[in-house]
């Protein structure tokens, strides 16, 4: 039995999905599923697994398969994002979904929970050519957070469309990885920011929203991240500093990264059964 993998071409920022397709990929050859690459327009009779569909909701509503499966990492359980985006929520509902949050079940009716798992994994390196990494778009408050640290000496590199292989030798290059949240509320935790470094050689900073739904991390508070922005530069300043403290907050998190490695994979072992 094979399954094929579409990535929603309509958005190109649907790109950053390339590191967890190839995620399902790899986990599902490996219990001997042939995958594929499969085309937005499909005749073929097998299960796909599509990522991006937020991005063209109508197309994905008159094009889909009946078998077609649709990873969700938006925040579908906030009423405001509910109303603006009411064609992807029926989509959504009337289809299978890979959810990265339990708060998204009663928005689906066939919901399945995906553990989200690091996405590379990376020897601890000295070679390192930039302090902080931040790739993302800028808004007012983030800029106020950058400045406050560039002010305090720290030195930012700030990236935009930068996608795969070439996201992964940033953040390679880098001591640390920073999230800022994009608006002030009490935004969930972005799981899929931390899983892009979290087992690598590189450790993951910033402000964080609700960690309830991963308390694996909440080893890191006070650590590498933090509720209260304000507490911020102490913490980068601390990291940059001091190797020592670096490298023992770097331990915690690949070891947190293992854990959600082993929770992917108690997922992915079932998932796989259906398609063999």
């Amino acid at each position: 039995m094979a399954i094929g993998f579409t990535i929603d071409n309509s958005n190109p920022f649907n790109a950053i999905f390339l590191p967890l397709a190839n995620k399902f990929a790899e986990n599902l050859q490996n219990q001997g599923v042939k995958v594929f690459n499969d085309t937005p327009i499909s005749n073929n009779k097998n299960s796909r697994i599509i990522f991006g569909a937020h991005s063209n909701p109508t197309f994905w509503l008159n094009n889909k398969k009946d078998n077609d499966i649709f990873v969700n990492c938006e925040p579908i359980f906030n009423k405001k994002w509910q109303k603006v985006n009411a064609s992807y929520m029926s989509l959504l509902k009337s289809s299978r979904v890979l959810d990265y949050s339990k708060k998204s079940k009663k928005y689906v009716t066939n919901f399945n929970l995906l553990p989200m798992p690091p996405f590379y994994k990376s020897n601890i390196s000295d070679t390192k050519v930039m302090d902080v990494l931040f790739v993302g778009s800028i808004n007012e408050r983030r800029k106020i957070a950058f400045t406050i640290l560039q002010n305090q000496g720290v030195k930012i590199k700030i990236g935009f469309k930068i996608f795969g292989n070439d996201l992964f030798q940033y953040i390679q290059k880098s001591k640390l990885f920073i999230d800022i949240n994009y608006h002030d509320n009490d935004a969930i935790f972005n799981m899929f920011r931390f899983c892009l470094c979290a087992n690598t050689g590189t450790i993951y900073t910033g402000e964080v929203g609700v960690t309830s739904e991963y308390p694996e991390v909440e080893e890191l508070l006070g650590m590498t991240i933090t509720r209260d922005i304000e507490t911020l530069p102490n913490i980068i300043t601390k990291l940059l500093s001091d190797k020592e403290y670096w490298l023992n907050a770097l331990n915690v998190q690949r070891n947190i990264a293992e854990k959600l490695e082993a929770k992917f994979q108690i997922f992915f072992n079932l998932f796989g059964k259906e398609f063999k």
